[in-house]
């Protein structure tokens, strides 16, 4: 059987491939369009994405920092709340002796202030803590020393409020000790009756001082 050949429908049928074409050209265009709007917005996110991560990774190094910053002040702070306590109980101790001597009528010798770093210069040179030590005091008459009272057992003269007597068997003479209550002293003298490794005997120069005194407990560190 033969067909036969229609010009206008042949050409109505190319119109709507065209037609077709185009429309499938304009769909993939407006695809490739949508697709590249959607990975340049994408790209600008993971962009602002990173930025705030780096910003947070920063944040964290900085609170790091801050933290540590603060651990350092209270330790540096607790160190000062620990040295004023000990300050301040070595000035109760110190104050109490020279409340016994005013008692017994000795005058306080005049002093000049005493440098800025002198208080850190007390705690750093209290070295081993000794303990608790037994302490009286002695007068430098030949009653209670020899026939040289003014002389000590090293060879040294004696210093009141310096000089104390030890236990050569445990002190070799010459050894300096940080005594609470009084301050820093020099082991330069023996005696008969101080025996003992946590023994002295404190020389002061007055009598009823001495007296006063009596026989007390002190805590005791070596300087050197």
């Amino acid at each position: 059987m033969r067909v036969s050949y229609d010009p206008l429908k042949s050409y109505k049928r190319g119109k709507l491939i065209e037609k077709f074409k185009s429309f499938i050209i304009m769909l993939l265009l407006l695809t490739n369009f949508v697709m590249s709007v959607f990975l340049l917005s994408s790209y600008q996110h993971i962009d602002v994405l990173t930025r705030e991560n780096e910003t947070v990774q920063y944040l964290l190094i900085e609170n790091t920092f801050v933290h540590e910053k603060i651990s350092e002040l209270s330790s540096e702070l607790s160190m000062l709340t620990l040295e004023n306590l000990t300050l301040a109980h070595d000035n109760l101790k110190l104050r109490e002796t020279v409340q016994i001597a005013t008692r017994v009528g000795i005058e306080p010798l005049k002093y000049e202030l005493p440098p800025e770093d002198s208080l850190h210069n007390l705690l750093d040179i209290k070295g081993e803590y000794l303990g608790v030590w037994e302490g009286t005091s002695y007068n430098p008459v030949e009653e209670q020393c020899d026939p040289w009272p003014w002389m000590t057992a090293s060879g040294a003269l004696v210093v009141p409020g310096y000089t104390i007597a030890v236990d050569p068997e445990y002190w070799d003479l010459g050894t300096k000790f940080y005594i609470e209550g009084i301050g820093v002293v020099k082991a330069t003298d023996t005696g008969g009756k101080v025996k003992g490794r946590n023994r002295f005997d404190f020389l002061v120069f007055d009598h009823s001082f001495a007296l006063n005194l009596g026989r007390w407990l002190t805590r005791v560190w070596l300087i050197e």
